[in-house]
């Protein structure tokens, strides 16, 4: 199902992944899959530690990149939170597209899911929303569609993350 999201991840105060999702961006779909993607990580300290390492050396491209999902798959609409797994495996300079302005759109974004390496924390957005700020990065505090962007849900200490059920209860309540 076409539900569009974004997933990002930040280290050393800056978004190093911004991974717009074309779909199931729904938590019981993309929300499922990122949590899943930490647990292993909280439950395994190498493998973050390999994830966080890289993540500090992704490379976002250029506006006007002229590569193809060809060339760099971990670049396509598709990959949603499998964008992890390209990390982890990646070597160092993985190039990614930044969509981080993606997430001032609540009409098209419809969720966003945020890892922050720096608070320790797991956040979810939720987009169809007016005059919610989207104040993620002080760069995008005064940007002009920032009144409309995804809001603030909930979040959790990566050393506590939910149960695949709490997660679920907690942002789709009606839908169990």
């Amino acid at each position: 199902m076409g539900t569009r999201h974004l997933i990002v991840a930040i280290v050393d105060g800056k978004h190093k992944l911004a991974q717009y999702g074309q779909w199931d961006g729904y938590p019981g779909g993309a929300g499922l899959d990122v949590l899943k993607k930490l647990v292993n990580f909280t439950t395994d300290s190498s493998l973050m530690d390999k994830f966080i390492d890289n993540l500090r050396q992704t490379e976002f491209v250029p506006e006007d990149f002229e590569g193809t999902i060809r060339e760099y798959p971990q670049m396509s609409r598709d990959v949603s939170a499998e964008i992890f797994d390209w990390i982890v495996n990646s070597t160092p300079g993985l190039k990614l597209v930044d969509s981080y302005e993606f997430g001032l759109d609540g009409t098209f974004c419809e969720w966003a899911y945020f890892v922050d390496f720096d608070t320790n924390t797991f956040e979810v957005y939720r987009g169809f929303n007016d005059n919610a700020p989207f104040v993620q990065e002080d760069r995008y505090r005064n940007h002009p569609r920032n009144n409309y962007a995804v809001r603030f849900v909930t979040s959790w200490s990566l050393d506590k993350l939910p149960t695949q059920s709490e997660f679920l209860n907690k942002l789709e309540p009606d839908e169990e």
